[in-house]
């Protein structure tokens, strides 16, 4: 696995990009990735860590996002918020009606 920085970054990016790489290089533990080296030779760099047999966490964040609610399910929410209104309307005009004789 590896992280990249594109071509057209600034110095500051360059400069942050390498204390990254320096900071991972110091860790040393084992629910933390391992880091395996660096290349700054020629542009793109790269910061080259172990490969995770479950993916990275970024796509382990993606997948475990919760999911919107399908398009049946928010049309069931409206017609039941439908139904509500219709019903909470006619009982108070049948509550009105009834005890007004």
């Amino acid at each position: 696995m590896f992280q990249s920085l594109p071509e057209l970054s600034t110095l500051q990016a360059e400069k942050d990009f390498l204390v990254e790489a320096l900071i991972m290089s110091k860790f040393n533990h084992p629910n933390v990735v391992h880091f395996i080296g660096v290349c700054f030779e020629k542009h793109p760099h790269f910061i080259v860590l172990e490969l995770l047999a479950g993916g990275d966490l970024k796509a382990f964040l993606r997948e475990s996002r919760p999911k919107p609610a399908s398009k049946l399910v928010t049309v069931l929410i409206v017609v039941l918020g439908t139904i509500m209104f219709v019903y909470v309307s006619w009982s108070t005009v049948a509550f009105k009606f009834t005890h007004e004789f």
